[in-house]
């Protein structure tokens, strides 16, 4: 950890910590099993000195809450959203206006928040707005979202802790998001976040937005948008002798709704949601590949058709936009960078043009025995297996999915975002 990191992380844990005893003092309670706050504050701040980790300092203080004051006021994990965006963004500063300020909200580089003390009140879920779950799982995938989010608010569910906003649709009906981030990659994690949020907000359509790796192709590349038509799951498998790798295909189409949504897009896209690729609205942009100085892996075969597949889309004759295409992705418990499994993979599904890491995991949440809960996995594309990777890909395409999403969420056919009076059956 450079000396920057460690003042930044120490600056973060005394702001946190001292939150905690202005809190307390503030609210004249007494927790710790008869310690005060500031014994309670003084071990934390040894335990920063001596780990250097803001985790273990927080540990220290919230280890030993009494549960009724967790829930009811002081919780470290439910005031994490807002501090993690603006310890995304440096806002030391801020941070501590935002902590000591006395009123209900406070204003943050232009936008409006609540403050930390306020959190802990949990608004109602109106029965009327249509809900839509926004799962992220990367850090970039969760900031693009939530810059294209207005009026946005912290909403404790029972199990979750999410950032709610509302988007004005185009039928002029209120369409309420939920954004949540998982804390780790991979199904597992994928499962829990999808199953509390189900639980915590029955949606009308969870929406899975991040990156994918694709493999080449002449008809998509880089920083195109990926919205998934079905889904191939290669979590389980056996490893024979040998070497020898088998995998069950437990996947499934998505839901009809989201089937029916995905085939309109080609028309959306020439009509009311074409702007999303406006490099405006991308706020960042497109990279470049330099077809003279490309490095590939994979075997000749291989190789060459990721050679023809950026000549086709970065040649003379290439695109310098995005766009979106419905197509069949695969997903997994690894982070695929083997050209020769994949291919294997496609041999057996040829359909298959992308891979990802967390759907089989979203996927198996929403199948209840009352209802199952469709959902729309968005994924920009942010590498080719077969070309070493560009960090500046990853960030253009968490970009293109978010505001290809976000676009989306706001004009599509509402019916089939909310599904009212249609049937749910499917990914």
């Amino acid at each position: 950890m450079n000396d920057k990191s460690k003042a930044d992380l120490e600056s973060w844990t005394l702001i946190i910590l001292e939150y905690a005893r202005h809190f307390a003092d503030r609210e004249s309670r007494t927790w710790f099993s008869g310690a005060d706050i500031s014994t309670n504050y003084d071990i934390a701040r040894a335990e920063f000195n001596e780990t250097g980790k803001v985790t273990s300092a927080i540990g220290c203080l919230v280890s030993h809450l009494p549960h009724d004051h967790v829930n009811g006021g002081l919780d470290f994990n439910k005031i994490g959203a807002i501090t993690d965006l603006m310890m995304a963004r440096g806002l030391l500063e801020d941070a501590k206006n935002f902590i000591y300020k006395d009123s209900k909200t406070i204003t943050l580089k232009g936008r409006e928040y609540l403050a930390m003390h306020e959190l802990s009140a949990k608004p109602e879920l109106s029965d009327d707005a249509c809900r839509v779950v926004i799962i992220t799982i990367r850090d970039d995938e969760y900031l693009a979202v939530f810059d294209r989010l207005q009026d946005t608010h912290i909403f404790l569910g029972t199990h979750r802790t999410y950032v709610n906003a509302t988007l004005k649709h185009a039928s002029g009906a209120d369409v309420s998001v939920y954004l949540i981030k998982q804390a780790e990659q991979g199904p597992n994690a994928a499962h829990d976040t999808a199953r509390d949020a189900i639980e915590d907000l029955d949606p009308d359509l969870i929406v899975v937005s991040g990156i994918a790796g694709a493999a080449p192709d002449n008809e998509f590349t880089l920083g195109d948008v990926v919205a998934v038509t079905r889904f191939h799951d290669f979590v389980v498998g056996a490893a024979k002798d040998g070497g020898v790798i088998e995998v069950a295909d437990q996947g499934g189409p998505s839901a009809k709704r989201v089937q029916d949504l995905i085939a309109l897009l080609p028309a959306l896209s020439k009509g009311p949601i074409a702007y999303w690729r406006d490099p405006r609205e991308l706020t960042v942009a497109r990279p470049t590949i330099d077809l003279s100085n490309c490095t590939t892996y994979g075997g000749d075969a291989w190789e060459k058709k990721v050679r023809e597949s950026l000549e086709t889309n970065f040649g003379p004759t290439g695109r310098n936009f995005p766009i979106v295409t419905g197509r069949a992705i695969a997903s997994s418990g690894m982070l695929v960078k083997d050209a020769a499994l994949l291919k294997r993979w496609i041999e057996s599904s040829r359909e298959i043009c992308a891979v990802e890491m967390e759907l089989s995991g979203v996927y198996a949440a929403s199948r209840r025995a009352d209802k199952d809960y469709p959902i729309l996995a968005i994924r920009g594309i942010s590498d080719v297996v077969g070309l070493k990777r560009d960090a500046n890909w990853t960030a253009y395409a968490c970009q293109t999915a978010a505001s290809f999403g976000i676009a989306l969420l706001k004009h599509a056919p509402l019916e089939l975002i909310a599904g009212k009076g249609k049937d749910s059956k499917g990914v």
